[in-house]
């Protein structure tokens, strides 16, 4: 499950992810650590698209 105000699927324009990469790692992030946030693998990418 995933929960977040911090972007939207085709919302404000500020906001859209449509047409941008998301990577989805095994672990959380920890904000600090470079460049993966010791997140852990990288299990999943992709492009987020939206079906006209």
């Amino acid at each position: 499950t995933l929960s977040t105000d911090l972007w939207t699927i085709g919302g404000d324009p500020a906001t859209d992810v449509v047409g941008r990469a998301i990577v989805i790692h095994g672990l959380a992030d920890d904000f600090a650590t470079q460049p993966t946030g010791n997140a852990g693998n990288r299990i999943g990418c992709g492009v987020v698209a939206a079906e006209a």
